[in-house]
């Protein structure tokens, strides 16, 4: 998918975040809620800065599927993520953010909710990132 191609999407999922974030700080999600726990190697991560939050889309090309449906090894996997900027405390939707957002190249697994109209990391422990790459499966 071309880069400039993503802008819509980021468009959808900032208003998705703003009309589901609440006040309150977010609560811990637990690892077990995930929809998706997939492992395999992020081939891009999309950035969008907005006025106190930076919000991701984390590209990943799926090597192994421990659970999720319609999904199989081989095939490319969107997840959101968030971060709070640092120094913007006191916002009006005010939430630390997810804890890691993987660079390019990273191979991890990942925790997923499908929630909201997309797939969203478990907030906010939602990735490992892997020291050794996975084998493809036949998912």
């Amino acid at each position: 998918m071309p880069r400039h191609a993503i802008y819509p999407l980021f468009a959808s999922l900032v208003v998705a975040a703003i009309a589901s974030t609440s006040l309150a700080d977010r609560p811990t999600e637990e690892r077990t809620e995930a929809d998706y726990v997939l492992t395999g190697k992020v081939d891009a991560v999309y950035k969008q800065d907005t006025e106190g939050y930076v919000n991701y889309i984390v590209e990943l090309r799926v090597a192994s599927v421990e659970k999720g449906k319609d999904i199989k090894s081989g095939e490319v996997f969107r997840a959101y993520c968030y971060q709070r900027k640092e120094g913007k405390s006191g916002l009006e939707f005010d939430t630390a953010g997810h804890d890691v957002v993987p660079k390019e190249g990273a191979t991890v697994k990942i925790f997923v909710k499908r929630q909201n109209g997309r797939h969203e990391g478990i907030y906010p422990h939602w990735i490992d990132v892997m020291k050794k790459a996975p084998t493809m499966s036949n998912n």
